[in-house]
């Protein structure tokens, strides 16, 4: 659902800024935890591998 110019306008009165741009911080914030989270799971990966404590079970 898109917005309407009057919410479109509202919204960049209230906020400072447009949705678009919005979008975009919201979007980056998501894409930074996901890269966050993979170097952590690899991070978690190479220590297991480098002291050997890897399970062999799984």
């Amino acid at each position: 659902m898109t917005m309407s110019s009057t919410q479109t306008s509202a919204f960049q009165a209230a906020a400072g800024f447009s949705p678009a741009n919005s979008n975009t911080l919201w979007t980056g914030i998501a894409m930074g935890i996901l890269l966050l989270w993979g170097v952590w799971v690899l991070l978690s990966i190479y220590r297991g591998w480098a002291t050997r404590n890897l399970d062999r079970s799984a």
